[in-house]
């Protein structure tokens, strides 16, 4: 399935070299270069047997990224996700009705909301991940609607999505590949640190 929702433009705008033989005018002026301006239609993918679907917009392999050349420097195919110590840019879309299951990721993620609603799902006690559905009608779970303008901050967090408007829900999120998520806690290393490893519980 196919979101009702408009593609969205991707325009990008770089630096090109200067023409072979150009001099600058002027000795105590910084040469400006020409800038290229491309704008291509972003292509939808789907997901979840078609009740969600993503749209990439630009990914890098690594911080800081580089601005040399007049093409986007962008991994083709992420292997998933999360770039490790990259960026991955995308657009998340939802169909009315849709969940994501509760999920994980080594990164921090900015989640821009830009229409519908979307209801953020987490944990609001600790809890053992062995089942599937950890959470029997949403006891144990902190609900937040979040709304156009809104800004998630996703700071490595076990989470789910949920549509629960009659229309597509659209946000464009930034996820940055992060540093282990550590917390304190039973099972870990001798300084009661525990990594809390990705997972997707569904």
């Amino acid at each position: 399935m196919v979101s009702a929702l408009p593609a969205p433009r991707r325009i990008t705008v770089s630096n090109l070299p200067f023409p072979s033989g150009y001099s600058a005018t002027s000795l105590h002026t910084q040469p400006e270069p020409q800038v290229k301006v491309t704008v291509e239609l972003l292509t939808e993918v789907s997901e979840l047997d078609g009740l969600a679907s993503r749209i990439t917009v630009g990914t890098h392999d690594k911080l800081p990224t580089c601005n040399s050349g007049p093409e986007v420097s962008r991994v083709q195919d992420p292997p998933s996700l999360v770039i490790p110590a990259g960026v991955n840019v995308r657009y998340n879309q939802l169909a009315p009705g849709a969940k994501v299951p509760m999920h994980r990721t080594t990164s921090t993620d900015y989640n821009i909301i830009l229409s519908g609603s979307f209801h953020l799902i987490t944990p609001s006690t600790p809890f053992a991940a062995m089942s599937s559905s950890p959470f029997p009608d949403q006891q144990g779970v902190t609900e937040t609607i979040c709304n156009p303008g809104d800004v998630v901050v996703q700071r490595g967090t076990l989470h789910s999505w949920e549509n629960r408007g009659t229309e597509w829900a659209r946000s464009i999120v930034v996820i940055l590949g992060s540093e282990e998520n550590v917390v304190q806690g039973p099972g870990g290393d001798g300084d009661g640190k525990l990594v809390l490893k990705d997972c997707f519980l569904g």
